[in-house]
């Protein structure tokens, strides 16, 4: 038996209705000796909503899932009958697909895409915004620009009649 990791094309945003899908029939049909595991690769993000820290969860590849089988001629064709499955992802018409090499799918152990947390901020550069925690707790002011790689926005807030900028953490910020 000769097991590889295959890419397959599935509807985009259907990867874990097709994955349940054709494990499903894959028990339905005692294929257990051919496809031995099917996977959606994805990793954590955190994301600053409304002043709150939100961990979700992303796709590596949309569109595509990876299956691990001993590929023979019929398997495209048991691939069709699974809601949501495009198919193996191959160069040209008619062509044979090449499973990945061992190296390719490391990403796919992997849990996290680096060591580095990724942030996204739904903030917007001129936006007014206010203060919900720290020592400029209630105050309002608008954002100036953003540091990604500290984790800060850079705000113009008034103290005293004054307009002073100040660095604040993304998550002590709210909209207006």
């Amino acid at each position: 038996m000769n097991y590889k990791w295959y890419p397959i094309k599935v509807q985009s945003g259907k990867e874990f209705p097709a994955r349940e899908a054709l494990l499903r029939k894959v028990k339905e049909d005692s294929m257990e000796e051919k496809i031995k595991d099917v996977v959606v690769p994805v990793y954590k993000n955190t994301v600053f909503k409304n002043g709150k820290k939100i961990q979700v969860e992303l796709k590596r590849c949309p569109g595509y899932i990876y299956i691990y089988l001993d590929y023979d001629g019929e398997m495209p064709y048991y691939l069709q009958q699974v809601p949501y499955v495009g198919g193996f992802v191959i160069s040209g018409r008619g062509e044979i697909p090449h499973g990945l090499e061992e190296g390719e799918l490391d990403f796919l152990q992997n849990d996290e895409t680096s060591k580095e947390e990724k942030v996204e901020v739904d903030l917007e550069i001129g936006q007014k915004i206010v203060v919900i925690d720290g020592p400029f707790s209630n105050f309002s002011g608008n954002i100036e620009s953003f540091s990604s790689d500290k984790k800060k926005v850079f705000i113009k807030i008034e103290i005293f009649g004054r307009t002073t900028p100040v660095e604040i953490d993304y998550f002590k910020l709210k909209k207006i």
